[in-house]
């Protein structure tokens, strides 16, 4: 167990977020409400695997915050919503959801937007959804990628690279430096003081974004490892049956 503290981390976190639902339930709730109440939703499922070891609570949760995240994209307009924002893509992904990974992808139409996301993180997050989406890829989005990461070597180029060439060797060395990278960054944030209590017991220590891409790189039929940093086994086991789409709008069933 992470900190004594989880049981109320995890009833926080459902407090939080039925307190939001009512404006997103009506549509009048903003991209960051959306996206506070889907990482209410992520937590509640962290600490279900965390305090637990509940790997199909966890998938609930992350299945959940899928399903209130697709109702917005629905319902928003472009401007209101940014691509490299959609954590909750990653969690629909996570819950081993693909039909909803694709809505999201699907509805994901909006344009990159300079004043609120840099352009490496709005091509790495489109182009994941090109491939969930099926769409063909245009040339120039993959040339302004590379680009853009060639400096920097960054291991999310080579991770979609990866995926587009079913490249298993070049995958799992890019997971897991994306992973290490990850783990380091929370490491540092902790340090300076910057990591809230709830994150360092959950978020810090489980990493759905890499849980997401194992399953879909698994779902592509590339070979993954059996344990990855931040992506514990436990995490992956495949849940038995899918909750209702319209779960996360009846708190009493939560």
């Amino acid at each position: 167990m992470t900190s004594k503290f989880l049981p109320v981390f995890a009833k926080n976190a459902l407090l939080e977020a039925h307190q939001a639902l009512p404006g997103l339930i009506d549509g009048s709730a903003k991209e960051a409400d959306v996206l506070a109440v889907c990482g209410h939703f992520r937590r509640r499922g962290l600490c279900e695997l965390l305090f637990e070891g509940a790997p199909e609570r966890l998938h609930r949760f992350l299945f959940m915050s899928g399903c209130a995240y697709l109702h917005f994209l629905e319902r928003a307009v472009p401007a209101a919503r940014h691509v490299s924002k959609a954590a909750p893509f990653f969690d629909a992904l996570a819950s081993m959801d693909l039909q909803r990974a694709r809505r999201i992808a699907l509805a994901s139409t909006a344009p990159f937007n300079p004043k609120r996301e840099y352009e490496e993180d709005f091509l790495y997050v489109q182009r994941l959804m090109g491939m969930v989406a099926q769409r063909t890829e245009p040339a120039e989005v993959r040339a302004r990628h590379a680009a853009l990461c060639m400096e920097t070597d960054d291991a999310r180029w080579h991770l979609v690279e990866a995926l587009l060439h079913d490249d298993t060797a070049r995958l799992n060395d890019a997971l897991t430096r994306m992973l290490r990278e990850e783990a380091s960054r929370w490491r540092r944030l902790h340090e300076e003081g910057a990591v809230r209590e709830e994150e360092a017991a959950t978020e810090m220590h489980v990493c759905i974004e890499g849980l997401a891409l194992a399953w879909l790189a698994q779902q592509r039929g590339l070979g993954t490892l059996s344990d990855y940093p931040q992506v514990p086994s436990l995490a992956r086991i495949v849940p038995d049956e899918r909750p209702a789409a319209e779960l996360w709008m009846d708190p009493m069933r939560w």
